[in-house]
């Protein structure tokens, strides 16, 4: 017969049991996830004879994301019990709702029962793409058609950079590139392009618009283009095929709010043609890292750090393909 010893579980509730996985046990299964969706880490209890359980606990990477000590405790309202009959079950698997690219990771759930301690571990990956040599086409520039991209982490950007590629031969009057957007809240970023007598670039950060002149947009041809804002100061810049803007000033000590989707095409406004290359920093790159991406197209820079083209996790609305760089009749 094992000895008893005494476990001391979030410093307040102290309960006695058989050593540690003489008779439970804890069986887990890993899942592959998809972003906005929901995701199950599978976990089953088993035990030799009866048992009752007294406290579930589900970690990510050693943090507490969920636990059960007389009724369920969570910091995020998105992790549940996937078994709401689970104490009868033993069912204890972790529902993750609305799954984010952060969410992917290193799981263990932690059941204590009066017959024994036991572990189980699973994983959680997020499904991504590495799209290197491959472009969103816009073949009918359609307000409905756009692409909306999940960063890899959920949070707010006190700066950022801002890179991508696009090929296209509209002037139009307003052409929606590249746009950050909140679920039922106006888009904190957009970044146009308008031809008019004095054609322009428009960046709108918040409520402030800035606007680029002078600025390259060459048609049927690549156009790399990268957009740094530093939120302390509020000073914003835009480098278009190596050449760069005056700087300007937008919401100086301001964020971009958290739980963001990126969106290329119009979703508003209008766009026609391909984009490609899309990364952002939660930083303002350096020269020489801008310079880095400009020079070394479509191959060898440092990819972004909240959202990467070589890691991408989006969804497709309206009418929008994923094609070959390769099958496009020519490119610079």
């Amino acid at each position: 017969m094992a000895s008893a010893i005494g476990i001391l579980l979030v410093g307040i509730f102290t309960v006695t049991v058989p050593s540690t996985g003489e008779f439970v046990t804890v069986e887990c299964q890993g899942s592959t996830g998809h972003s906005g969706q929901s995701s199950t880490l599978g976990c089953v209890v088993k035990a030799q004879r009866e048992f009752q359980i007294m406290q579930v606990f589900w970690r990510k990477d050693g943090d507490l994301v969920m636990k059960f000590d007389g009724g369920v405790k969570t910091e995020d309202d998105r992790f549940q019990l996937a078994d709401t009959n689970w104490m009868k079950t033993n069912d204890v698997s972790l529902l993750v709702k609305d799954t984010h690219i952060s969410d992917e990771g290193n799981y263990s759930c932690i059941v204590v029962t009066n017959r024994g301690i036991s572990k189980g571990d699973a994983r959680l990956d997020i499904d991504k793409r590495d799209l290197s040599g491959q472009v969103f086409s816009f073949p009918e520039g359609y307000v409905s058609s756009h692409v909306r991209l999940t960063p890899l982490v959920s949070k707010a950007l006190s700066s950022a950079t801002f890179c991508f590629r696009f090929y296209t031969d509209q002037l139009s009057d307003n052409n929606v590139l590249f746009s950050l957007d909140i679920t039922g809240q106006s888009a904190p970023l957009t970044l146009s392009w308008h031809f008019s007598q004095q054609p322009d670039y428009e960046l709108r950060i918040e409520d402030k618009c800035l606007f680029f002149f002078g600025l390259q947009y060459n048609l049927n041809k690549w156009n790399s283009l990268c957009t740094t804002w530093n939120g302390s100061t509020g000073m914003a810049q835009m480098i278009v095929n190596k050449t760069p803007s005056v700087r300007k000033v937008a919401n100086a000590g301001g964020s971009l709010g958290a739980n963001h989707s990126v969106i290329l095409g119009p979703n508003w406004g209008s766009f026609l043609g391909h984009i490609t290359d899309v990364h952002v920093w939660d930083y303002v790159s350096s020269p020489s890292e801008i310079q880095d991406y400009m020079e070394n197209e479509f191959v060898s820079y440092t990819p972004g750090n909240y959202l990467s083209w070589r890691s991408l996790d989006y969804s497709i609305n309206g009418h929008v393909l994923v094609e070959d760089i390769s099958t496009l009749n020519s490119w610079n």
